[in-house]
């Protein structure tokens, strides 16, 4: 078959002419059916060609996001275990108390009793099976989520906002040992704990334990779970027949500086409405 030019009389024959172009071969003179094909070619070359482009572009992608994801692996599985066993033989427990902790680690699915971890000192605490408890050892004693704060004050008198079973208290007692507390405490269960620990720490003639709310003003009010179990009773609304609600400023009594670990799970915002009454008190 010989090639034309398409204005040459060889079109009138229903010769076709086929010409490349792109990536592929595109009939675009002849018959009709000659130039849907050609047509359908050139997208379909066209089609592969933006995939080949956009597989190119993506890749690189696919390996950040694969690099990410083995990155946070890494994290979990190696990095977050070594972290936690450094916290752990850097906390103030005693070695047997280590021990301990490392075995009920490995056992606490299994384990349905109370745990007693033995402190420096001399001094020990209790921990309820089942509860939030251990969430709460762990920051406090082993994450030692208040010791960065001790190296800025010298208190003379703390005050615990939302007490639990007593274990910020006895790590603020023991960080300040010439101070004194007041621990608030409204559930009856975790009073009953921090009650418990603050005796068998020896810290009991330290610290005043109330069972009561902070709030604005006095009065009276219903206590609520806010769905995080003991860790997490909080200040309901006003009821004749509930827990005293005490105003920040009644516990500081006539001390100039005093040092506020609040944790009262959201009634912050009422406690806070006062503050120009206490602030200039607390340091």
């Amino acid at each position: 078959m010989r090639l034309q030019h398409p204005a040459s009389p060889a079109r009138q024959g229903g010769v076709p002419l086929v010409q490349l172009f792109g990536c592929g071969y595109a009939a675009l003179w002849g018959s009709q059916s000659w130039r849907r094909a050609g047509l359908q070619a050139g997208f379909l070359e066209k089609s592969r060609h933006e995939s080949r482009l956009a597989g190119k572009i993506a890749r690189p992608t696919t390996v950040r996001v694969n690099w990410l994801w083995l990155c946070c692996s890494v994290r979990l599985v190696v990095l977050r275990p070594v972290k936690k066993i450094r916290n752990i033989l850097r906390s103030d427990l005693v070695v047997s108390g280590k021990v301990r902790y490392f075995l009920h680690a490995l056992i606490r699915r299994f384990h349905s009793g109370a745990c007693h971890y033995a402190l420096r000192g001399g001094m020990s605490v209790t921990l309820r099976a089942g509860t939030t408890d251990e969430k709460v050892f762990d920051e406090v004693f082993i994450e030692q989520a208040y010791a960065p704060y001790t190296a800025q004050v010298t208190p003379l008198v703390l005050i615990d906002l939302g007490a639990n079973i007593g274990l910020s208290a006895i790590f603020l007692l023991r960080a300040f040992p010439a101070a004194r507390m007041v621990a608030v405490e409204p559930d009856r269960a975790n009073f009953a704990m921090l009650l418990e620990n603050l005796r068998s720490a020896g810290l009991e003639n330290r610290c005043i334990a109330l069972c009561a709310f902070v709030g604005a003003e006095r009065g009276f009010a219903q206590i609520e779970d806010s769905g995080n179990g003991a860790w997490g009773m909080r200040m309901g609304p006003p009821s004749p027949s509930g827990i005293p609600v005490i105003p920040l400023v009644d516990l500081m009594g006539t001390s100039e500086k005093v040092v506020v670990k609040c944790d009262i799970e959201g009634a912050e915002r009422q406690l806070f409405s006062r503050i120009t009454d206490w602030e200039h008190r607390v340091e």
